[in-house]
This record gives C-alpha cells, structure tokens and sequence, in this order.
C-alpha cells in the first residue's frame, strides 16, 4: 500500500477512543484580532453523539480471515449494531526484526510478511449492548476498558477531550538569535517530499488534557531489518513497512509556547526529549463516521523505538514549530489556555509581530555520523574543556549553532583551569543562553580574579572521594553531566592515576525516569497474546550494542566495565577509555 492512498489510509493514526461530548470542537467561533474575516465562513465541524459510560473499544478475532474491513463492518451491524469503525489487523512487525528509520528505502519494497498471527481487529461500537450481541455470535472479544488506570499525577476535569489540529506541518531545530529557526528535520506535508519521502503524509497534532500529553501523529514507510548480534552478521533489510508513528511528550515538559498569528504556528521549547512509538498501520480501516476518532489509547499496541529521523534531530533538538490551518485558531486559543493552567509559559503574538526568520540548517538531511550527537574533536581542547562543552550542550544551555569559531577563541585565550571553571558557572543556569560568548567571556573573568575556584579536587591513593564524570543515555539522546566529586568504588581508588579516564553510565528513559521493560520489549495484542511471540524493541539493540561494542564520547572510546552491588541500585555502570589495559597503562 503506497503513501499516496486515500484519506482514510493517510490519516490511520486516528484512532477510536474519544469520549465523545455533546460540546463541538469549533461551532460558535469567536471573532479573532485580524483574523475575523478569515474565520467568519468556516462551517462546524460534526462530533459523535454522546457516548455511553459503559466501554464499546473492543478487540476481536474468530471471524473469516478473507473478511475486508468494510464486509466485517457490515457483519458487526448486522449481528450486533451500529459500528463507528472497524480496523482489521493486516500488518504485524516480523520476529527477530525491528524498524532502522535511518536506513534509506530501498527502491523496490520486499514481498510482504506472511503473519502466522490469525485476523484480529479493533471494533469500536456505537452502543455497549453490541459487544454482548457480538460475543454471543461467535466471536472471541477482549476489553482492555476494565483495565485501564491513570496515572496519580494527572487530573482529568470532567468534560476534558482531545483538541486535533489536522493536516499541521512540524519542524525540529534550535533557536539562533535574534529571531532565526534552523530546521533540521520536516515532518508533515506533500511539500516536504523533498526532505524526506518517508514522511510525505498528513500530520496531526494533538493536545489532550486528559492525559496532560501533546502527540504528534503521522504514517511513514520504515524499513525492518534483522541481525544477529551472537554473529555479527551485519543486518540485512527484511521488509519495508508502512508504520503510524507518535511523537509524545507531556504540557509539564513545555518550557515555552509561542504563538503566532503572523504565519499561523506554534514555537515549542522543550525541557526535555519526547518519547517516540511506532506500530504497523498497513491496515483495512472502515469507518463511515463523518467525525474524527483521534485517541489512541486501543488495544494495538505502541512499540517504543528511537530516533526516526535521519539526522537525529529529535535526539539534538529541543525546539519544534507546529504550522496549522488558520481557521483552527478558535480551538488553539483553547489549547493554549489549558497550557497555561497547568504552568506554561504562553505568549500569543498577533499580526503586528512578524513571525521567525526560517532555515535550514547548514547540514539539513545529512545522517548523523556518530551514535550520540556530541562535540568528539577541539583542537586546542583538553579532555575537561571539550567534555564541559558537551555538557553545555546536552543540556539545554547552548545549542550546537552556538558554538561558534568565537566561542572556540575564548576558550584557548585562558588555560584549562580557568576555562573550567567558567563552564562549571554556565551549567548552573537553568535556562537556555542565547548570548553565550559575553556570557562566558564575563564567566573566564569571574574566575580569573577567584583563585580559591581554580583549585582543583585531586584524588589521593588514599582517599574516598573522586571527582567522576557521568553520562546519561537515553533512547535518543545521551547527557554529559556535570562531574561530580563523590565516594568512590576500589577501582578507583586503586587507578587514582588515571581515574579521568573512567565514566559512570546510566541507561533511562528520555525525560529521565527510570529504563522499563515497557520500552525493551514489544508486547503484543491482548487478543491474540496466546499465539504470537514478544521481541525486543530498538531500544533493547542500543543497549545491547552500547554494552557490546562501547561507544564514542569527546573524542574517546569507553568499553563496559564492570557493575557492582552498590551501582546496580541506581541502575550505574563503569566504563573504561578504549586503548588502556587493567594496570591503567596505554597499549
């Protein structure tokens, strides 16, 4: 099935499990500073009838396995009720395969996978009597509706629905200042085709109170490889697949939102990366239903997966420009009312302001070199410099425009000591640095004049405290963080000579929460758990490879270690510079 199918095909992603309201979602629209004239003619959009308090998302199989959409639709009506929408299950990830979203498509698709797993497909009923109806004919059914909890720290308000915003365009980058967006990745849209034919479709972008998360929605083909890691066979493309992907993140992580009525878009800064699902959507979708079912909460399961974008921009970006259809701004108004409820910081602009200055950046849709977006060579720089520099920047305090030929000149005028201290200052802010070079010019000066802040910890063969440096990896992004003087292990202690040399890592989830099974492994369908069989995510394989075959950071390669009783509590493990033997001595 290509990219270029129907309406219905492209938006897939949308999925049935709003609690639908009586309210609509753009009737009655208010009359907007400059934009009266634009909003006057816009007709109201139909939203589903209200809905029973009894669940009607189920999961089915049992039904003949030549069955379209459209001929077990017409099935369901006829032996239980009215149907909304009906997704027959026709796609299902390989096992042993997972998807490489920065492998190039190949120029001819692989023959399709044959699944052993037996026809299944997520029905949602008008009326929760059906499902019963539907059970007694014959049919295996599963509701997952019992099941379902919230989380503690979310509240939902009575009447709190999904706000969509169809047919938007997305672009990941970072800020220059004054007022200049460097793209590094486009999402959304026939007219991104040039950047990458992947993710030529519609986009949705989603603000859903009821879970207090933004989605960003879209359909892209993604190639599914297979390898074997006890081999080292090199991996080999399996098939190519049409997958739904979801963009996630939390309001609390939006920093900042700026709107602007100028060219119709939002400007997002995040504190910190979004979570990223997939899941195969070469799917059979009827649903007759003139109104939109934009949840996702159904019982086909979203697999978490790394970074999808080629040059690795959601794993090095923190800001994302969301462009919608004029005409929503009465929906966006509420949107963005609701962010500022729970502690955003909201900035609406009206026409008066002209909107950013848009570029792409100087190495737009070129893959990332390294596993980890990180500053591997400076020349002039010792090892403390560059790795402060990175962490800089991991961080949020900089971005990579930032480091400019400048910044590099202020950083060999003054020695190591200096230098050092001036970053350890600039990682104390809390928010991004715009002006960075007199920011660290009057930060060298600072600690220029401090001699007592030029002193140094230095670890003795007898003493318990080490300064240590610690990386955080993540699905998409890994953080230097600042070092830290701290009790040490033996291993220290008894390498005191060359103890820069070691890092403590830790594997979590972005937003730094701790690494789960929900992210390593693929679970299937309740409905047809019996029969098919788990697999390891993406995820799972960037471990699995970092712990193998190590990694680069700051222009050195680190090889796992050893963990040990006290580390494994915080989930902590020690890695080695490559090219240094067990005595500490160069080889």
């Amino acid at each position: 099935m290509t990219m270029d199918d129907s309406r219905g095909r492209r938006l897939v992603h949308r999925h049935p499990t709003l609690a639908p309201q009586q309210q609509e979602q753009h009737h009655k629209r208010r009359r907007l500073r400059g934009h009266d004239d634009l909003a006057a003619d816009v007709s109201p959009t139909r939203e589903p009838p209200p809905a029973p308090a009894a669940a009607t998302r189920v999961s089915l199989r049992g039904f003949d396995e030549r069955f379209s959409a459209r001929e077990l639709f017409d099935h369901l009506e006829s032996v239980a009720g009215t149907v909304w929408r009906c997704r027959v299950k026709a796609s299902i990830t390989p096992p042993g395969s997972f998807p490489d979203f920065q492998l190039p498509l190949p120029s001819t698709s692989a023959s399709p996978y044959a699944s052993d797993v037996p026809a299944h497909a997520f029905v949602h009923f008008a009326r929760p009597e059906a499902t019963g109806r539907a059970a007694r004919s014959g049919l295996h059914l599963f509701s997952s509706a019992g099941r379902r909890r919230t989380r503690p720290s979310v509240q939902i308000t009575g009447g709190a629905k999904p706000m969509l915003f169809p047919d938007s365009r997305v672009e990941v980058g970072d800020l220059v200042p004054p007022d200049t967006f460097l793209v590094a990745w486009r999402g959304g849209g026939a007219d991104n085709a040039g950047d990458d034919t992947a993710t030529a479709t519609a986009l949705d972008f989603v603000v859903d109170p009821s879970t207090a998360r933004c989605r960003l929605l879209f359909a892209r083909n993604a190639a599914f490889v297979t390898s074997s890691s006890s081999s080292g066979a090199a991996s080999t493309v399996a098939v190519t697949m049409c997958c739904d992907v979801k963009i996630e993140f939390a309001v609390g992580d939006v920093a900042e939102v700026m709107a602007f009525h100028d060219d119709d878009s939002l400007l997002l800064r995040l504190s910190s990366a979004p979570l990223i699902y997939y899941r195969t959507s070469g799917d059979d979708v009827h649903a007759p239903v003139p109104f939109d079912m934009i949840g996702d909460d159904d019982d086909d399961r979203w697999i978490r997966t790394t970074d999808v974008t080629r040059s690795g921009a959601i794993g090095r970006c923190r800001a994302y420009k969301v462009s919608f259809k004029t005409w929503f701004w009465p929906t966006m108004r509420i949107a963005l009312a609701y962010m500022r409820e729970q502690g955003v910081l909201v900035e609406v602009l009206d026409s008066r302001w002209r909107g950013l200055t848009v570029r792409d950046e100087p190495e737009f849709g070129l893959p990332m070199r390294d596993m980890f977006f990180c500053v591997q060579r400076a020349e002039g720089l010792t090892f403390p410099e560059l790795y402060l520099v990175n962490a800089l920047m991991h961080n949020g305090i900089v971005n990579q425009h930032q480091l400019t030929r400048e910044f590099f000149r202020l950083l060999k005028r003054e020695r190591q000591e200096v230098n050092v201290a001036a970053l350890t200052k600039l990682l104390g802010g809390k928010f991004e640095v715009f002006d960075v070079c007199p920011r660290f010019k009057d930060a060298q000066d600072w600690a220029a004049r401090r001699p007592k802040v030029l002193r140094r910890r230095k670890v003795n063969g007898a003493g318990y405290n080490a300064e240590m440096r610690r990386v955080v990896i993540t699905p998409t992004r890994a953080y230097c963080m600042p070092p830290q003087v701290e009790r040490s292990n033996r291993v220290i202690r008894h390498y005191h000579h060359v103890a820069d040399r070691f890092l403590r890592v830790t594997f979590a989830d972005d937003g730094m929460p701790r690494l789960n099974t929900n992210a390593m492994i693929s679970y299937v369908a309740p409905i047809v758990k019996d029969v098919a069989v788990q697999h390891k995510t993406t995820i799972y394989r960037r471990v699995e490879e970092i712990m193998t075959k190590g990694f680069y950071m700051c222009g050195r390669k680190y090889s796992f270690l050893a963990f040990s009783p006290n580390q494994l509590r915080n989930k902590v493990g020690l890695v080695l510079r490559g090219g240094w033997n067990h005595n500490g001595r160069k080889h």
